[in-house]
């Protein structure tokens, strides 16, 4: 997705979620949701970087379907507080291009 104000550029969203249809053992609305939107959003040309923060592994063989997979996070075991901080630090490594292609717990 080109546009002007884009410079050219592809269009790039980053969307961070705990639950996507598939690769997350647990899946309600939100997770098929973003299941449907996010390879959509691949088919007219924006790039979707994924991250996921579970409480279980991921499930392998999920179909991406365009979308990149850029981190998968087990936050099990943390209370509240320091799930929160973890992944809002988490998003913020991503959003500047640390901290991508891991799989780790906390």
């Amino acid at each position: 997705m080109e546009s002007a104000s884009s410079g050219g550029r592809r269009e790039r969203w980053l969307v961070a979620t705990t639950e996507y249809a598939g690769l997350t053992g647990y899946t309600g609305g939100i997770g098929r949701h973003y299941a449907a939107l996010l390879p959509a959003l691949v088919r007219l040309g924006v790039a979707v970087d994924l991250v996921v923060f579970s409480d279980a592994d991921p499930i392998p063989g999920a179909r991406m379907d365009g979308v990149r997979l850029v981190s998968f996070r087990r936050t099990d075991g943390l209370g509240r507080l320091a799930v929160s901080r973890s992944r809002a630090r988490h998003v913020r490594e991503v959003g500047s291009g640390a901290g991508t292609g891991d799989i780790e717990r906390g």
